[in-house]
């Protein structure tokens, strides 16, 4: 269920973005008004154990660049609130662009995330920016997160596999689909995390199976007005947000939850609970 606000909140909302206007709305309201995204995703060939799966996403957080311990450990309780048997954090845990290049402190930030087939992230272009070795080791000591780079690990739910790849960052990092998909099966199918959705359109069609890429990093455009708005996307609006079917295979871009320019409008912070249901085969 989607975050409570209650009739007060609303009509205290309303009253503010009317007497302070859209400005004030975008700076002071939206940000903190997270939402929860659910989409059916159907996947060919989904083994019968994984039918129904839900996945939690949470991305593009940016500690702690104008976001508070309290509003990220909100949106883990909302993630959490859906029994999700799977997390995944596609990248921008920090903010790349603090001047101090000092890793914020993690302990405590994740702590309420748990799932039956585990918590997994991967890296973001701010994550590689800030320094990619210190925040995988502040995620290591300090969350329950286990961090993919160019590898994948395999699922099990009774006899049946899943496989969770992840890649580098497509600005930054380093993306090798071979180290990550090599060797799995071709008949099992695979869900892959990688921060920048570009990397779908990117992609020779049929090279790799990629039943659906996660990531986050355009932040849902953040301000959705004509010259303000931001996509940080080669492919214009196409990867704003939600499910977009890239040249090469389809994913699911989450507008995140943090708000690392201070502002949203018409983009609210998200969680996403994408529910894996199984497709017939062609």
């Amino acid at each position: 269920m989607e975050s409570k606000i209650s009739r007060r909140k609303l009509l205290q909302t309303g009253i503010g973005a009317v007497l302070l206007g859209p400005p004030a709305y975008a700076v002071g309201v939206e940000p903190k008004w997270l939402a929860l995204e659910r989409l059916q995703i159907p996947i060919e060939g989904l083994p019968p154990g994984f039918e129904g799966t839900k996945v939690a996403v949470i991305s593009d957080v940016h500690y702690p660049k104008n976001i508070s311990k309290g509003f990220v450990d909100r949106a883990c309780g909302l993630a959490m609130s859906e029994s999700p048997d799977l997390v995944v954090l596609p990248g921008d845990f920090v903010d790349g662009h603090d001047r101090s290049k000092r890793v914020p402190n993690m302990r405590g930030l994740y702590d309420r995330l748990r799932a039956p087939l585990g918590v997994w992230g991967s890296v973001g272009n701010h994550d590689v920016a800030m320094g990619e070795r210190q925040v995988l080791r502040e995620i290591a000591r300090n969350t329950p997160i286990r961090m993919l780079a160019n590898e994948h690990v395999i699922l099990r739910r009774g006899g049946d596999s899943l496989c969770l790849a992840a890649v580098g960052d497509l600005w930054y990092g380093v993306v090798d689909l071979e180290r990550s998909l090599g060797g799995v099966p071709h008949e099992m199918p695979r869900l892959l995390l990688s921060h920048n959705p570009d990397l779908a359109e990117d992609l020779a069609p049929g090279r790799y199976r990629i039943d659906l890429q996660i990531s986050g990093h355009t932040h849902g455009g953040e301000v959705l007005v004509p010259g303000l708005s931001f996509t940080p996307s080669k492919y214009g609006d196409k990867f704003r947000q939600g499910l977009a079917a890239g040249l090469s295979h389809r994913v699911y871009v989450t507008r995140g939850i943090g708000s690392p320019r201070f502002a949203r409008f018409m983009a609210r912070p998200e969680v996403s609970l994408l529910t894996l249901v199984r497709s017939p085969r062609p």
